[in-house]
């Protein structure tokens, strides 16, 4: 993501440094994370509390938002603030959509972990957002106008065999309707422009409810989707094993 040439010292005496300028690009690519996200994947040489103070002095100077979010206990999440992208990021109307924030923090948050792993396999040579995309922002190749009208969680490409592959990454981590997994199934049979699709579920409910229905469908392309929990997805393994409906394998590594 290209990032704009800029001052470095601003009215509030804050100093944004090269790595805090790679914070925003991360947090606009994800939408949200937490500080231990960022921990390691960008303050990973220096301590809980250095990086604590970090947040709380780009808070303070409205290049980052934080958001309470209330479960078992209180967590912070992160997001980038619109100042940070009018004055880091480029040319606002370049943006086809800007979008800062996130309406799915749980959602969104898995996505992080879900990057994060997919970027550690050998086979992974690209990763995009959903941000990234609809926001015009990263190119993939020339179909990339028409990836954005996709509605994916995020495109990733593999190499497998010598040959690249572009792959859909849909997360799912709460029951849909039957009409809603019908729709979504149709939508890929008849896309071109990806040659599968990552099914990732939080239960395994979703999974079979999914695989169901595509079972039971007519389709022009069947076996499209490959399926995986995130538990499996997360596991510090070697390789991680996709499974469509026809049993056939997809194994990542």
């Amino acid at each position: 993501m290209p990032v704009q040439q800029m001052s470095r010292s601003f009215k509030g005496k804050v100093i944004v440094t090269e790595r805090d300028q790679k914070l925003f690009e991360y947090l606009f690519s994800n939408k949200v994370a937490t500080s231990e996200d960022l921990r390691m994947d960008i303050f990973n040489s220096i301590s809980k509390q250095a990086v604590h103070r970090r947040l709380s002095k780009l808070i303070n100077h409205k290049f980052v938002d934080v958001t309470y979010l209330r479960q078992e206990k209180t967590q912070l999440i992160y997001s980038l603030s619109k100042k940070a992208v009018k004055e880091y990021l480029g040319n606002a109307k370049n943006l086809t959509r800007l979008q800062t924030k996130s309406a799915s923090l749980l959602h969104d948050l898995e996505l992080v972990k879900i990057k994060r792993r997919f970027l550690k396999l050998d086979s992974v040579i690209n990763y995009l957002t959903e941000n990234e995309l609809i926001c015009g922002i990263s190119c993939l190749n020339e179909n990339s106008e028409s990836l954005r009208s996709l509605g994916a969680d995020a495109i990733v490409e593999i190499q497998m065999n010598g040959q690249n592959y572009l792959l859909a990454v849909e997360f799912e981590a709460s029951t849909k309707t039957s009409h809603r997994y019908e729709k979504l199934i149709k939508k890929y049979d008849l896309c071109d422009l990806v040659q599968g699709v990552l099914y990732i579920s939080k239960i395994k409910n979703i999974q079979n409810r999914v695989r169901s229905k595509e079972m039971a469908m007519d389709l022009k392309n069947p076996g499209r989707l490959f399926y995986c929990l995130i538990d499996d997805i997360l596991k510090e393994s070697k390789e991680i094993t996709f499974i469509n409906a026809r049993n056939e394998s997809l194994v990542l590594s």
